[in-house]
């Protein structure tokens, strides 16, 4: 009796899925196709592990900045991954991140908490074309980004005037023959911080001068 109810009972749920109409799926997953790489050995295996885990775990961006001596705002592109391991002891994902694409290794919070770390433009740049290939197309313009954003205000002083502004004044010739123009008001203004910092006295002049860089003690 049992097992004649049983068979009743998955006839009935056969039966259902028999006159259902099938529907579209309601998630249609979109593919990402990823460039073409060259060869599979042992180093472009590395490099695929590597971008895979900077897909999952890494970081590309502008962390810290500072004021360049024209003013200007520097900022510092870097590529990181945290991970936690045991207290005082990277994680051996990041020892395998670090003898795969180089940086270093630090400290990051907790005692079991480190980080890789990649920094400049050019050493980021090299890591982001070893790891190119295999890298999510999100991570990927992540890091054009953070090199366009680093590379972008970055201002030098040209063939006749300083970062400050000041016209050169100076030339000197080194021993292998390279030539090198000085400004004698950013070497004031060097001197005079340097002198506050060690908590030296101004100098003293006797009549003021218009030069801005010359700020001195008027006697």
């Amino acid at each position: 009796m049992k097992r004649v109810q049983a068979q009743i009972a998955v006839d009935r749920i056969a039966d259902q899925y028999q006159r259902l109409r099938s529907r579209k799926p309601r998630y249609d997953p979109t593919l990402i196709a990823h460039e073409d790489s060259d060869g599979t050995d042992d180093s472009c295996l590395a490099r695929a592990w590597a971008a895979g885990f900077l897909d999952g775990e890494g970081y590309f961006g502008n962390p810290r900045q500072h004021v360049r001596k024209d003013g200007s705002i520097a900022l510092r592109v870097r590529a990181s991954a945290t991970q936690h391991g045991e207290v005082g002891v990277p994680a051996d994902v990041l020892m395998r991140m670090h003898k795969i694409l180089g940086g270093r290794i630090e400290r990051h919070g907790q005692p079991d908490d480190f980080k890789w770390v990649v920094e400049g433009s050019l050493n980021v740049r090299r890591v982001l074309e070893e790891v190119r290939p295999w890298l999510g197309h999100i991570k990927v313009a992540q890091g054009e980004n953070a090199l366009a954003a680093a590379a972008a205000i970055r201002i030098r002083g040209d063939s006749e005037r300083c970062v400050r502004g000041h016209l050169y004044d100076g030339v000197r010739v080194k021993a292998d023959g390279t030539v090198r123009q000085t400004c004698s008001a950013c070497a004031r203004i060097t001197e005079r911080e340097r002198r506050m910092r060690t908590g030296s006295k101004p100098r003293r002049v006797r009549s003021p001068s218009g030069d801005p860089s010359r700020v001195y003690a008027y006697s």
